[in-house]
């Protein structure tokens, strides 16, 4: 199955291009330089105290780190749930800034729900260069009532679907639920990628806007999102159902994206939301919405993507794609199975009048056996014939259908004609 679904993807990174997305080059911006620190013993908000971090609270991110930069990782993290102004971090740390920020670029991408952490950050350090670590300084992009309603409302329009997936025992549909929830309910804020793309400076009301479309709160409640807030929100329902799930910074086509890490039955995989609920790919006419970038195993990611996270992800077999997503009526296995699923989407389609069904194959070799046989072999009208048979239907006049296909895609679409109501 998996080289089946190589052959696919391999075709996709060829033939499709990213959607540009603004400011993912790493979790956080690229911080301001510096301060020279003329003193060791600043007064921050929070003092140099080691507290314990949050058994829940280390991620993947973290666990890449040294154990003094996870010393570090949980004083930042403590300090950011705190809404801490800074923290002092003991100069003994030995730690650089530029070492500091890829600490702080851990703890975001470990942690989706701290949306309120603004663009950028900077830090205080001794003298010379490249200068000891003294002091972090956090910005926020928000004040903590605005933060605090934010919450309540991602509350409120993830409760209904957080209980819906309880029913779900299998892990790997309840994770695929959480990525086709926000592919059917989101839209991609080209605008706001194309608004802040070039830009380096960032008023207050430009750093709440660019909060609102690159964190959880976008797709959750506003529906809509550049790449890092669908990332975001795609890892922060993943950790709600109990699924750990990274934030990924990389390039696509040149251009900065997120994507993410997940890890579910005992498999770590890559997710592109974004890239699936983007709906530039059409069929005559129609948008396509697919599940192209759920499961991804390292040889698609190095593919489509260029690394920028400041951690490496571990060995991605990848996941296998089940038969079937309903949602969209792509098909993936073996010819029969994929020719009983079309008898049940023909079957769909005749109760509803909608007489066409759109059809993707995840491999050459069962795409050419599915041409062969489905529609050069006429089997399609056996299943006609018995769908319409069971439904009381019949012909008016001779039964005819047409195709149409699109490669490399292996996507062929299927029309049917000259079936009334009434026996």
């Amino acid at each position: 199955m998996l080289k089946r679904i190589l052959a696919l993807f391999t075709a996709l990174a060829l033939t499709l291009a990213l959607p540009a997305c603004a400011f993912l080059r790493t979790p956080a911006p690229t911080p301001v330089p510096a301060e020279t620190a003329p003193v060791l013993s600043p007064t921050p908000s929070i003092p140099a105290t080691l507290a314990p971090l949050p058994e829940d609270a280390a991620g993947y991110a973290y666990t890449q780190l040294s154990e003094t930069e996870q010393q570090l990782y949980a004083l930042l993290y403590n300090g950011a749930v705190n809404w801490a102004e800074s923290v002092a971090v003991p100069e003994d740390m030995g730690l650089t800034p530029p070492e500091g920020y890829r600490v702080m670029d851990c703890v975001l991408a470990d942690h989706p729900e701290i949306f309120w952490h603004g663009e950028g950050y900077r830090a205080k350090k001794t003298t010379g260069e490249p200068g000891i670590l003294v002091e972090f300084i956090f910005k926020y992009a928000l004040d903590r009532d605005t933060a605090n309603a934010w919450q309540n409302a991602i509350d409120a329009a993830t409760a209904g679907f957080l209980a819906t997936v309880e029913d779900i025992p299998n892990d790997y549909e309840r994770t695929l639920a959480a990525h086709n929830w926000l592919c059917q309910n989101g839209t991609y804020a080209q605008d706001v990628a194309d608004k802040y793309m070039q830009s380096e400076d960032f008023s207050t009301e430009d750093s709440r806007e660019l909060a609102l479309y690159t964190s959880i709160y976008g797709p959750l409640v506003k529906q809509s999102a550049i790449c890092s807030g669908f990332a975001h929100a795609f890892q922060y329902l993943c950790g709600k159902m109990g699924f750990p799930c990274t934030y990924i910074s990389v390039e696509a086509d040149g251009v900065g994206h997120a994507v993410n890490l997940l890890q579910v039955e005992g498999r770590a995989a890559f997710v592109d939301v974004t890239y699936d609920i983007t709906e530039d790919r059409w069929l005559d006419g129609t948008p396509i919405r697919k599940i192209e970038h759920f499961g991804l195993n390292d040889e698609l990611f190095e593919r489509l993507y260029t690394l920028r996270s400041p951690f490496a992800p571990p060995l991605c077999p990848g996941l296998e794609l089940h038969a079937i997503s309903r949602e969209y009526g792509y098909f993936t296995g073996e010819y029969e199975e994929t020719k009983a699923n079309i008898g049940r989407r023909l079957r769909e389609g005749l109760r509803d009048d909608n007489k066409q069904v759109t059809v993707q194959i995840d491999d050459a070799e069962q795409f050419n056996i599915f041409i062969e046989r489905f529609i050069n072999g006429r089997e399609i009208f056996e299943i006609l014939d018995h769908e319409a048979e069971a439904m009381g239907l019949k012909y008016s006049g001779e039964l005819r259908t047409a195709y149409s296909l699109q490669d490399p895609l292996h996507v062929v679409k299927i029309y049917f004609g000259n079936i009334t109501t009434g026996v």
